[in-house]
């Protein structure tokens, strides 16, 4: 079986993505700045978390030479805004990832994020429903063909 390294391992996406490769069976290597909250403990994650920051390169590249990992799944991200803290972290993040998996000979490296990285949307100014027709009426191909499915 691999052996996984998630980061980002106690938010959503994380949390889930190592319950399920513990339950196919995959070590797991949990990794993130914060520990479990008591309502992830109760998806029962077999695997401790290590605390730390991915974009520690140095603290990083000592895990991954200790652990081992095949498999790296990325999920780590940083609360949502565009500010340059928050690109400066994604982009150090990347690149630790990415050139431990290159000088450890890691097999692959899965990105995952959610769409709630890039913040809240701004209520448009029109309805819905009339961008929905507009953008219906701009492909003449796609409004003939719900007409004829209909």
């Amino acid at each position: 079986m691999a052996s996984i390294l998630i980061t980002g391992a106690n938010g959503f996406i994380g949390s889930h993505t190592t319950l399920l490769m513990e339950s196919l069976g995959h070590q797991v290597v949990p990794i993130d700045v914060v520990p479990r909250s008591p309502d992830l403990s109760l998806l029962g994650i077999k695997a401790p978390s290590h605390i730390m920051n991915v974009t520690d390169a140095a603290t990083f590249r000592t895990l991954c030479e200790k652990e081992k990992p095949t498999h790296i799944f990325h999920a780590a991200h940083p609360p949502r805004d565009e500010s340059p803290t928050v690109l400066n972290y994604c982009y150090h993040a990347m690149t630790n990832i990415l050139e431990a998996a290159k000088e450890l000979k890691i097999q692959r490296v899965v990105y995952s994020s959610s769409a709630s990285i890039y913040g809240q949307l701004k209520k448009p100014s029109i309805p819905l429903t009339s961008i929905a027709r507009r953008k219906q009426s701009q492909n003449g191909w796609a409004t003939s063909t719900r007409r004829n499915t209909a």
